[in-house]
């Protein structure tokens, strides 16, 4: 019962440098103003999602966290995010429980890197995944250090995985 809800994800920068994605949850058609315009008086931060892991040298993320884009898919809602070690981007996948209280890296590793060559060769971010049938098509930019270009990846549904 009760109104819908949306949910929003956003990248927040801190004054100290380190980054962090938020979720913001609204009601719908609650007769305030709209969340997908420009007046977003409905909107209340509920909470850091996912933060830059600079604590661990290794991690794709260490640096800077961006672009999260929420997809609820089978009943599983996830948070792809562009996350960024030195100057290289990759994107990577976290896991929201049932009530949006927890969100769970799904590796360590990123769902997607950069190539080494060709149009992404040094960097992928913006992800934005489909799924169409039993495939999942993850829409992305890619850079090779002098332009951007949209790529897309795709990998065949397994039945229990999560990303």
């Amino acid at each position: 019962g009760g109104a819908p809800r949306c949910v929003l994800a956003a990248r927040v920068r801190y004054a100290d440098g380190s980054s962090g994605s938020r979720v913001a949850p609204a009601l719908a058609n609650a007769g305030g103003p709209s969340v997908f315009g420009r007046d977003a008086r409905g909107v209340t931060t509920n909470g850091l999602v996912h933060a830059n892991q600079s604590t661990d040298p290794d991690a794709f993320d260490r640096d800077e966290v961006a672009d999260p884009q929420l997809v609820v898919i089978d009943g599983v809602a996830r948070v792809h995010y562009a996350g960024r070690r030195g100057a290289r981007w990759s994107i990577g996948t976290i896991v929201a429980s049932p009530d949006f209280s927890r969100f769970t890296p799904v590796s360590r590793e990123p769902l997607l890197g950069p190539s080494g060559a060709g149009f992404d060769a040094l960097g992928v971010s913006e992800p934005v995944l489909v799924r169409r049938a039993a495939t999942d098509w993850l829409y992305f930019a890619g850079s090779d250090g002098a332009r951007r270009s949209v790529g897309v990846a795709r990998q065949e549904v397994v039945e229990g995985t999560l990303p």
